[in-house]
């Protein structure tokens, strides 16, 4: 079973104030972050760590690697910056602490809906990204996110992965996997692979959903995946299953078109599922909640919304289901067991 702890403000206090009790005179207690800062401002955390951003109706994610100073980007855009406020500038704020100047950065767009990637531009114009992986047709990303991509293949030589017709990775992508640097080289330490892109004749349907493994940890994000993406999608040598113990769940918690359908939601079996979503459509949609019945309920009682056609509720639960607008900022980290923590992180 996979154990997912939640660190509270109270614990971490607790363990400050039982240090200044076991110090010495020369020894100081570290001090406890500031209100407003982020816990997780390293750039090698030493875990994976995916920053789930609380922009809206949008998506925006970060996934933190282990070591190696290096941040994969899933996604980053909205169509309305939703009740926490979180607009371009704030993300840039939040980036920001989350790398120095010799990070290396690579952004995936799962497809060219503007609420998945309008973000990249106002946020990444002066960092360096290495490599990108866009989902869909480049003819349909706007001009501003155009001249940003020729802009980084200029200045930061930065290795552009499109794709003509469905694909799938047979082995590892390097630009979406996380390198741990040994003995003059590096070695890899999370593997990432595309589970399809560019499927049927919609830009949901084309959604680049891309699997990150870290020992017996997976996570999966999944973009506006429908049902015509998910009959496409296929497994790779290097992952077992779809098992997935972290979930985004697809479309921002969409039922229609397939999304989030049973035959995902058993196939995933997720123990935590995350939606990235705003007010504006209702979501994510309560059906498409139901269908993760294999969530634990290991967090402290919480509160999200979720639609139904014209109205909604909100639920109180102990379940492993955050909703970024209702819930805000959401920063898991796993270890290589499996074992998830949801940590404290306030910006």
């Amino acid at each position: 079973m996979t154990r997912i702890d939640f660190v509270g403000r109270g614990l971490l206090l607790s363990a400050i104030l039982l240090l200044a009790a076991c110090s010495t005179g020369s020894i100081k207690p570290t001090p406890p972050p500031l209100v407003g800062a982020p816990v997780v401002n390293v750039v090698d955390p030493g875990n994976l760590v995916v920053h789930t951003l609380p922009i809206g109706a949008g998506n925006c994610q970060i996934a933190q690697c282990p070591s190696g100073n290096r941040l994969v980007v899933m996604d980053c855009g909205s169509k309305g910056a939703g009740t926490q406020d979180w607009d371009a500038g704030k993300v840039k704020g939040y980036v920001e602490t989350l790398i120095d100047d010799k990070s290396e950065i690579t952004v995936s767009i799962s497809h060219p809906d503007e609420d998945h990637y309008n973000y990249i531009a106002p946020v990444f114009a002066n960092m360096k990204v290495t490599s990108l992986y866009l989902g869909g047709d480049w003819s349909q990303y706007n001009s501003t996110f155009q001249d940003w991509v020729k802009t980084q293949r200029i200045k930061s030589a930065a290795q552009v992965n499109m794709y003509t017709g469905f694909y799938a990775s047979a082995t590892p992508e390097p630009g979406l996997s996380c390198w741990k640097p040994e003995h003059g080289g590096s070695s890899m330490q999370v593997a990432s692979y595309i589970l399809g892109v560019n499927a049927g004749t919609t830009k949901n349907d084309g959604s680049m959903v891309v699997a990150m493994r870290y020992g017996d940890f997976t996570t999966t994000f999944t973009g506006d995946m429908t049902q015509a993406t998910e009959n496409k999608l296929q497994l790779p040598n290097g992952l077992k299953s779809f098992k997935a113990n972290l979930l985004t769940g697809a479309h921002h918690g969409a039922s229609s078109q397939g999304s989030n359908s049973v035959e995902w939601a058993k196939a995933t079996s997720p123990d935590f599922v995350i939606f990235s979503a705003g007010l504006r459509y209702s979501h994510p949609r309560c059906d498409a909640v139901d269908r993760y019945t294999t969530v634990g309920a290991a967090l402290p009682e919480h509160e999200y919304f979720c639609g139904n056609s014209g109205t909604g509720e909100n639920r109180k639960t102990t379940d492993n289901i955050l909703v970024t607008d209702s819930n805000g900022l959401i920063v898991i980290e796993a270890d290589t067991h499996g074992a998830m923590k949801v940590l404290p992180v306030k910006f």
